[in-house]
């Protein structure tokens, strides 16, 4: 909490139609061990009841915002960053988990690094019924994590060169700093992360890792990265 009593943080969950996924995202998020955060839901007009199964699994801690029509993806993170009143925030992908203590263990890396535009942390691979599952690309991107704590950005900067080995859904946002940078692209949806990732070092923040694994990432049949390889969007991008 700021010495104000007001939250430091905010989860800000870009939301359409998460279905089952949504309740053990909200849970993780209610359980983290440090509570000074703001919860907020900006629906992308979800169909199937979303909305109603946020607010009965949240209460009253969360905000909830919907959109008027559908705007897609990137639009919607932009949109969850543009309600955003804390100096910290996360995207919280509605269909992944987040172990208690990442807060905990991400926020003080942030506040540690003044130039930082955000801290991103590793992740595992789960499936649609929330097991651990091994993911090849998952353990080729390990192989870029020595060193990325340190958040050098030359090194940062070649590793992306690359492939886009951070996981959007790890990362915490110094909020001033997305905003000078304009948010993601609303035209891009596979590479509107990559691209805001290069944008940062390019603009001389800093981009620093944290080695604890404090996501899960879960692969599904619904799951955006998974449709944008399918049809091709991916490699178009």
């Amino acid at each position: 909490m700021s010495p104000e009593g007001r939250p430091s943080v905010t989860f800000a969950i870009p939301c359409c139609d998460a279905g089952p996924f949504l309740r053990p995202l909200l849970e993780s998020l209610l359980g983290q061990t440090r509570q000074d955060f703001r919860l907020l839901m900006v629906d992308d007009a979800s169909t199937d009841g979303s909305v109603e199964l946020a607010r009965e699994v949240a209460g009253e801690r969360i905000e909830i915002h919907a959109n008027d029509r559908r705007i897609g993806l990137a639009r919607n993170w932009n949109r969850c960053a543009e309600l955003v009143e804390t100096p910290l925030f996360c995207i919280a992908h509605m269909d992944d988990v987040y172990e208690a203590t990442y807060l905990e263990a991400m926020v003080p890396r942030v506040e540690q690094r003044p130039r930082a535009a955000f801290v991103h942390c590793r992740a595992r691979a789960i499936d649609a019924r929330g097991e651990f599952v091994d993911a090849h690309s998952e353990t080729y991107k390990q192989r870029f994590w020595a060193g990325l704590d340190d958040g050098d950005p030359t090194m940062v900067f070649r590793r992306l060169m690359r492939g886009n080995f951070i996981m959007c859904p790890t990362a915490l946002y110094r909020t001033e700093v997305w905003r000078t940078l304009g948010g993601v692209d609303p035209e891009l949806r596979f590479a509107a992360d990559w691209k805001l990732w290069f944008a940062a070092l390019l603009a001389g923040f800093d981009v620093v890792g944290e080695p604890s694994t404090l996501v899960r990432y879960r692969r599904h049949d619904r799951n955006a990265t998974r449709d944008q390889i399918r049809s091709l969007r991916r490699y178009e991008e």
